[in-house]
């Protein structure tokens, strides 16, 4: 299975973002898309400020993507966990 993501919040300076993973095979997938979060401008960044985590088994890295903000997640083969991202927007059309 995949990376999954939930948007818990997403507000005019800060999204709170739960990323869950059960992995059988290592994956590569995009874990946040900033374009999708609201008052997403082009060059726009994300900010992480906090994460809560918790792993199970294997491992997952995140990794933010070039100048577009998103933050992909790659898992190993069998990993299983969750992540609580709180992101800072800047930039973004609602506080720029």
């Amino acid at each position: 299975m995949a990376v999954t993501t939930k948007k818990l919040a997403d507000t005019k300076t800060h999204a709170k973002v739960l990323l869950t993973w059960n992995a059988d095979a290592a994956a590569t997938a995009a874990a946040v898309d900033a374009s999708t979060l609201s008052g997403h401008v082009n060059g726009a960044k994300l900010h992480i400020t906090n994460i809560v985590y918790g792993v199970g088994l294997g491992e997952c890295k995140l990794e933010f993507k070039g100048a577009s903000s998103d933050i992909e997640a790659i898992t190993t083969n069998a990993s299983s966990g969750f992540a609580l991202l709180t992101l800072q927007k800047v930039d973004m059309g609602e506080n720029s």
